[in-house]
């Protein structure tokens, strides 16, 4: 979705330039133009949807820069404050996509909390599920056929027995119910918005508590839960 705030209307808006001053632009961007326009309707985007019309848009809005480019020197200032532009918003949607998926952080450091041999369950909360993590990093599972470390999704836990649980991923609003049985081990961050600043750099990158790594305070009895 952010590849659609950040390049669509940019890209978009200088191929219609472009077919609105020269025929033979419109002959293939008017097509790339509709395709994206339809697919832009559905609710959940993603660039590999409209992959197939970045090229033709692409050439539609080179087309109309080159065709600024000839108009003058102020012409020229307005390209190069365009590009500048366009690469400092870059720089900002790059940093909060950085962040965007502490999920997958909080994976990768839940498996130093006991070593792949020993067996362990490990709880993933649903935030946490939805923004990183990913069974590709459930690295302890290809290790051993045996499955010594059991990774759960399941949402309809009651809090009973997710407290039986080794290590936990829940959110911070999710923690009270878990202090006396597990201790916070790692706190991770999600982007919040940007806050502006009259010294360099600026802009900065908000971001909020989104996931608490939690490990048990004792050996509790093992559980098993086939994840749905």
């Amino acid at each position: 979705k952010q590849w659609y705030q950040r390049r669509v209307p940019i890209t978009a808006g200088l191929s219609v330039v472009g077919c609105l001053t020269d025929r033979r632009v419109m002959n293939f961007a008017a097509p790339a133009l509709l395709f994206v326009a339809l697919y832009s309707l559905l609710p959940h985007k993603e660039l590999r949807f409209v992959l197939y019309a970045v090229p033709l848009l692409n050439v539609a809005a080179a087309y109309t820069l080159s065709q600024l480019w000839s108009k003058g020197q102020l012409a020229k200032l307005v390209v190069v404050g365009g590009f500048a532009g366009h690469l400092l918003c870059c720089g900002l949607f790059l940093s909060a996509s950085h962040h965007n998926y502490p999920g997958g952080y909080a994976l990768q450091a839940l498996h130093n909390q006991a070593p792949c041999s020993q067996n362990t369950t490990v709880y993933i909360g649903n935030f946490a599920a939805q923004n990183g993590v990913s069974r590709f990093g459930e690295k302890c599972e290809s290790l051993y056929g045996d499955r010594r470390w059991n990774y759960v999704k399941t949402e309809t836990l009651d809090v009973e027995t997710i407290r039986n649980f080794n290590i936990l991923l829940v959110e911070p609003k999710e923690a009270h119910h878990y202090q006396f049985t597990h201790s916070v081990v790692e706190k991770f961050h999600v982007y919040a918005g940007l806050q502006f600043t009259k010294e360099p750099p600026f802009v900065l990158t908000k971001k909020k508590e989104a996931i608490y790594l939690m490990k048990s305070k004792k050996v509790k009895k093992k559980v098993y839960v086939k994840d749905s």
